[in-house]
């Protein structure tokens, strides 16, 4: 963590409950975050935000930190003891503050698919022999391919990413998934349904 200033910035930090008790705003009289909100969680860490999202996160019983133009809103564990959580990040904010870009945005751009998820769900092992074997030469011959993300027996959702020829165009796509759910619900599941995800990288969260 980089060291703070010798001198913390004079700043008005106000702070205001929220309905949930586990959470609370810290009003700042000053732009602290530009352009979209930001979340931040100790799962996850700062990202390269900065040594002040880094102190706040670090702080004990903080579990995330919500950046919105001049207000942070902190969420805390039930073990947290409030006025002693309140007065750290208010040190924090104090002598950090100076170091702090506004405009920093961490790159959480979806990375790129690849591979069917067959390490992570056994189940996809079968559906890919089956795709192998029928619709994905057929896509891959017409610029396309299908990526398995995940199967759910429970709800019988198949999550998978289309791209190329077959992902670039609605009525490609819409065809293809016809295709594809037909073929499967007739060879392994009658009640699959195939949905193609949104964004590839939030899958399983």
């Amino acid at each position: 963590m980089a060291i703070a200033p010798k001198m913390p910035t004079a700043v008005d930090v106000f702070v205001q409950d929220t309905p949930s008790p586990r959470a609370h705003k810290f009003i700042i009289d000053r732009r602290i975050q530009e352009g979209p909100d930001m979340g931040y969680s100790t799962a996850e860490g700062a990202e390269g935000a900065g040594p002040m999202v880094e102190a706040i996160l670090a702080t004990p019983h903080v579990t995330h930190a919500y950046f919105a133009t001049n207000i942070i809103t902190i969420t805390h564990d039930h073990a947290a003891d409030w006025p002693t959580v309140e007065k750290t990040i208010r040190h924090h904010i104090r002598d950090y503050l100076a170091l702090h870009d506004p405009a920093f945005h961490p790159d959480r751009s979806a990375p790129e698919v690849t591979a069917d998820a067959v390490d992570t769900d056994p189940d996809l092992v079968d559906i890919a022999r089956l795709l192998d074997r029928s619709v994905r030469p057929y896509i891959n011959s017409h610029g396309g391919e299908i990526y398995l993300l995940g199967y759910d027996e429970e709800t019988h959702h198949l999550d998978i990413d289309l791209q190329g020829t077959c992902g670039d165009c609605a009525g490609s796509s819409g065809i293809t998934l016809q295709a594809i759910e037909g073929f499967l619900r007739k060879h392994y599941d009658p009640k699959i349904e195939v949905i193609v995800a949104a964004n590839p990288s939030s899958w399983g969260w």
